[in-house]
């Protein structure tokens, strides 16, 4: 455990809960134990001080869980769109792998934990049927998607304008988001 300071300041946390627990007034409290009131008040404020002071370097050294989750997601998100392995993207972002990978998998933890409405997908892969034909007009005008994928974290909708590369970043992602 950590040292609080110099025994001076022991000393005078210790006057102080003294002081608190004997229910008298400061006055009273210094007059009964023949202390110098400008001390105890000088040494109240010193060490809620210091307290304070202590509590906010501590806060700026560990950042909240909040703000580590928002990092990760956004980490997580940049690799998603990447289209690079989990290993070449940790490389270039200077990342350990096991870290991102931990992470990875308390987001989609703390996901499936918000959402628990929402059943664990069971298989691996959904059936998709590609139809060649479309309805002259059906999905072109009313910007339609032509193909839906149901996720545990939302719906992917495929419309006629994705091109080739739009559909191997979305697999890739998908592919690795599993992995």
């Amino acid at each position: 455990m950590k040292k609080l300071g110099t025994t001076k300041e022991q000393f005078w946390r210790n006057v102080l809960q003294r002081c608190e627990e004997s229910g008298l007034s400061q006055a009273e409290f210094c007059k009964r134990e023949n202390l110098n009131p400008n001390n105890l008040s000088h040494w109240k404020r010193e060490i809620t001080l210091r307290d304070a002071r202590r509590i906010s370097s501590k806060a700026k050294r560990e950042p909240s869980m909040d703000s580590r989750l928002n990092y990760w997601r956004s980490v997580v998100a940049d690799f998603n769109i990447s289209g690079l392995s989990k290993d070449d993207f940790c490389k270039r972002e200077k990342i350990k792998p096991a870290a991102f990978t931990w992470w990875r998998a308390e987001l989609i933890r703390k996901d499936t934990t918000k959402r628990s409405d929402v059943a664990p997908p069971v298989d691996i892969f959904l059936p998709l049927s590609v139809s060649a034909e479309l309805k002259t007009g059906s999905a072109l005008n009313r910007r339609q998607p032509i193909a839906e994928i149901d996720l545990v974290s939302g719906t992917v909708r495929l419309f006629d304008s994705a091109n080739k590369e739009t559909l191997v970043t979305l697999f890739r992602a998908l592919r690795e988001a599993h992995n």
